[in-house]
């Protein structure tokens, strides 16, 4: 088939040269050709190349495989579905990766059934694919994505999260609320409920709903049922979150804020934090209606509060140079 050595399959993909790169992609000497030559025809999308790229998903190499199925998801065509679901079987993970990912681009409903039960696929990757595929197709799949929104895989989870929100089934509201609660996926909760047109009212999901968003101003105005939010934030692995939700406990001003306010001032070694906590802290001091024992809990922590303290970290105990990290100098007047 080829006489002078291996195709060229870069000036047959610049020639558009479908039938040259059907040939290629059936060359057994290289699977490296063959699977260029199957990117090359998902690029130029003829219809001509969807039957040799189905019978390609049955190549002996993985690679070769996997570039099949994508390209069978570039040009779309419903001949390749049935191939397509069968490769969801395919024993290398990246190959079922790729079909589950062909299949939401082609969007048949034929695929639906199939991509649900690839949520538990083993692997978190093909997980996440099916999860996206079902997204794009739209699907009657609500509870399995919602289940897919506790998945163990941070990103298997956002991708539930986004694909909830473009199906746009009302049923998915109940389960994307609870998602604002993971520090992982709140953002894309957020916005999927921005989606089905949720609108936050007065309860504690909307505190959640609100600190997802980082509209710290609205959590203030919540008051009371921001507090259960906020206080959670206050264990964030980002700073800036765990800073802000310390101002804004400081502004609502509730009881409930002292000890987790404590228990932050006493274990954060980030000092902007600790700051917004000790000036959140000082504020519920002075506030008219804490009782007197709030108060004395709060007041055993003036020193720590009140006392600039230089001490060196555990690494540069035998520098000189100082490290402030234990108390605030923040003004705490009685």
């Amino acid at each position: 088939m080829f006489l002078f050595g291996p195709p060229n399959v870069e000036k047959m993909k610049a020639r558009r040269d479908v039938k040259g790169l059907i040939r290629a992609l059936g060359y057994k000497k290289d699977w490296e050709v063959r699977a260029a030559a199957a990117r090359a025809l998902g690029g130029i999308k003829d219809p001509r190349a969807v039957e040799p790229l189905i019978a390609a998903l049955k190549d002996e190499d993985s690679d070769v495989r996997k570039a099949a199925a994508r390209a069978l998801g570039e040009i779309k065509d419903p001949r390749a579905v049935e191939p397509l679901i069968a490769a969801l079987e395919d024993e290398e993970l990246r190959v079922r990766a790729a079909a589950a990912e062909a299949l939401g681009q082609i969007g048949d409903a034929r695929a639906v059934a199939p991509l649900i039960a690839a949520l538990k696929d083993t692997d978190k990757y093909v997980r996440k694919a099916a999860t996206e595929a079902l997204g794009k197709i739209g699907a009657p799949a609500v509870e399995s994505l919602s289940a897919a929104l506790k998945d163990t895989d941070k990103y298997v989870r956002k991708a539930a999260a986004y694909a909830l929100g473009e199906i746009k089934d009302p049923r998915a509201v109940e389960p994307l609320i609870a998602a604002l609660r993971d520090s992982d996926v709140r953002e894309a909760a957020a916005e999927a409920l921005d989606r089905l047109g949720w609108k936050p009212g007065k309860d504690e999901s909307a505190g959640w709903y609100w600190m997802a968003k980082c509209e710290w101003e609205k959590c203030v105005a919540l008051g009371a049922s921001a507090v259960a939010p906020l206080i959670a934030a206050l264990k964030d692995t980002d700073k800036y979150v765990r800073k802000a939700a310390a101002e804004a406990l400081g502004q609502i001003g509730e009881v409930r804020a002292i000890e987790p306010l404590i228990t932050s001032l006493r274990s954060t070694d980030d000092p902007y934090t600790r700051s917004d906590v000790a000036q959140a802290l000082v504020r519920l001091y002075h506030k008219p209606d804490v009782l007197q024992e709030s108060k004395e809990r709060i007041l055993a922590f003036r020193q720590m509060i009140t006392n600039i303290h230089h001490d060196k970290p555990a690494e540069f105990k035998d520098c000189h140079s100082p490290h402030t990290d234990i108390d605030l100098g923040v003004y705490f007047p009685l």
